[in-house]
């Protein structure tokens, strides 16, 4: 109805999104992904590591739509209409360096570890061996989340010795969740970092310093409404880089 001429992809895994992110980038100006937080991912890593300057547009239909909840177009209307309007603005992208991986790892919305790793390692695996299907969020990710976080603690996972750097600051943490935001929320709607920004040139920490299942789950639940952050167990910083050793 709004003339807008397309050419529609449809990708069969993780591993065809990537090559069609290739193969797409080098041939269309403009690229729209259509999924969650991992597909934009895929296809922003993929632009941006074959150095191609693509617009790119986000619909978010996917079990975490984090970024675009942050950008406030998270309801599929305000998405079309955002693309049909075709106004552009540029956002920040961060970027992983380690000795450990080959190249830079791009993300938009988060990167994290201690929990941010392990709990979705509980999911895939409880989900796998119980399986489940389920179309409810409940049985699918909430509760395999919360036995995913006492897992952690149990088996004494967690939490992990850490020197953290930034603006000319080095402290030692034992931290039982790292994440670097480029948007508010995380993990499906946890407002982590109220006031991160995918405008402002700077990556947001977020440093989480529980010892235990029930402290880390009651700021979990005081995070949906951004109650956490006088906790003295958190503790947010706003940089441009961060620098973190075991």
């Amino acid at each position: 109805n709004n003339n807008i001429k397309y050419d529609l992809f449809i990708s069969k895994s993780e591993s065809h999104l990537r090559e069609l992110a290739q193969e797409t980038a080098k041939k269309y100006p403009i690229i729209i992904g259509v999924g969650g937080d991992t597909t934009f991912n895929i296809i922003v890593k993929e632009i941006l590591g074959h150095g191609e300057k693509n617009t790119f547009g986000m619909i978010g239909t996917g079990s975490t739509n984090d970024f675009v909840r942050g950008l406030g177009i998270s309801k599929l209307e305000a998405a079309c209409e955002a693309i049909k309007r075709g106004k552009v603005k540029k956002i920040d992208v961060g970027q992983l360096k380690s000795p450990g991986i080959s190249e830079p790892y791009y993300f938009l919305a988060a990167l994290s570890l201690g929990l941010g790793a392990t709990v979705p390692q509980y999911v895939n695996c409880y989900n796998k061996n119980h399986k489940i299907v389920s179309k409810t969020r409940l049985l699918r990710q909430t509760i395999p989340g919360v036995l995913g976080i006492y897992d952690s603690f149990s088996k004494k996972k967690l939490p992990i010795k850490l020197s953290i750097e930034y603006n000319q600051i080095k402290k030692e943490h034992n931290v039982s969740l790292l994440a670097f935001l480029n948007t508010p929320y995380v993990a499906n709607g946890l407002n982590l970092t109220p006031e991160a920004s995918p405008f402002d040139g700077k990556v947001d920490g977020f440093i989480l310093k529980t010892p235990s299942f029930f402290s880390s789950f009651l700021i979990g639940l005081m995070s949906y409404k951004g109650k956490h952050i006088k906790r003295k167990e958190v503790e947010l910083i706003r940089t441009e880089s961060i620098k973190v050793r075991p």
